[in-house]
């Protein structure tokens, strides 16, 4: 599983980084953005991204979790303001 975030999200997707590597599923997370728009064009259809982002309109989260979609990874958006919920991350 790939991991996006951006700011104080970063810290959520750090600890969720860590619960998931204690299940057994393999995360990579890279706080930087840069590193996050890279890493998420070596994905494919067998993987999947997941967006942390409290508002949904992070410009670089919303970003690569296109970036994601287009190499055809599965996505997940993980917000917590319904009223963004139609914003392009969600989308």
């Amino acid at each position: 599983m790939f991991l996006i975030a951006a700011e104080n999200s970063c810290a959520v997707a750090e600890d969720l980084s860590t619960k998931l590597l204690y299940m057994g599923i393999r995360t990579v997370f890279y706080q930087d953005a840069y590193r996050q728009t890279v890493g998420v064009r070596n994905l494919g259809r067998e993987d999947v991204a997941l967006a942390i982002s409290y508002t949904g309109v992070s410009r670089s989260t919303v970003e690569a979790l296109r970036q994601a979609k287009a190499a055809g990874a599965r996505t997940i958006c993980l917000t917590c303001w319904n009223k963004f919920l139609k914003t392009p991350i969600c989308c």
